[in-house]
Formats: structure tokens, sequence, C-alpha cells
């Protein structure tokens, strides 16, 4: 009987929730002007590359059919492009130019930095010869 029970209510939420987000036309909210309705009179998405609007008619907040984008978001775009939300499409990501480490105050850069120093070297070669001398004690 339990189980019966969590069936239906599953049914159930499933059924409010395809009601409430798949069409969100439906929803009958009072309102005396648009700021009293969802997303305030501003877009309202209801998905990555789709939104609706929703406006105070007669009363009642009343969703606009759903508009087809390019993008809403990042998500929406190719790799490499992203999403201009003022144009609602996706445009070429803009690849800031490195700066060239050659000269002061930059530090320089990793891929070349030269690991070849002398003075890296013979630290490195210290640290080994300290290293080993003392496992070698140890063993004794």
């Amino acid at each position: 009987m339990a189980i019966n029970i969590l069936k239906k209510f599953s049914v159930l939420t499933i059924a409010f929730f395809l009601i409430f987000t798949l069409v969100p036309s439906v929803i009958a909210t009072s309102c005396v002007n648009v700021t009293d309705c969802p997303g305030q009179g501003k877009i309202l998405p209801i998905g990555v590359a789709e939104y609706v609007v929703y406006d105070c008619i007669d009363g009642v907040c009343t969703a606009s059919e759903p508009v087809q984008v390019e993008c809403l978001s990042n998500l929406a775009c190719q790799e490499g492009y992203e999403c201009d939300i003022s144009q609602k499409e996706c445009v070429l990501k803009e690849v800031e130019a490195e700066t060239e480490c050659e000269c002061e105050p930059c530090e320089p850069c990793p891929e070349t930095q030269d690991y070849t120093n002398p003075i890296i070297i013979a630290g490195a070669l210290i640290a080994l010869a300290i290293v080993f001398s003392v496992i070698y004690k140890k063993r004794k």
C-alpha cells in the first residue's frame, strides 16, 4: 500500500513539474503590474537557449510564447566561444595576449626559464650528497 502511494505521489510530482516548467503560461498569479510577475518583466530562462517574459494582463501574470535564441549563457556555446548576453548569440572568445617576459619587472616565463643554472645544479648535488650520507650513516 505504501508503495502505491509513493507511485501516485511521484506521478503527481512529475505532472506538476511538467506543468509549471514546460508550460509556464498556465501559472495563474494575480498581479497589479508586471513587477508582481515572475522575472518582473525581464527575460526568464526556461532552457539554455530559450526564455519567456511574463506580463500582467487583465490582473493575471501571463508568459509570452517561448523565444528561441542562440544562447543565454556560455553553456549553449561551443568550445572557444562565449555568449554575448546583450545580443544573445555566441561570439568568438577573445584570447588575451601574453606579455613578453624579457623586460623588468616581468618574471621570466616558465617555458623560458633556464634550469641549467650552475648554482641550481650545485645546490641540488649538495642536497643529494647530504641525503645519501644520512641514509648511509643510518644503515651502519
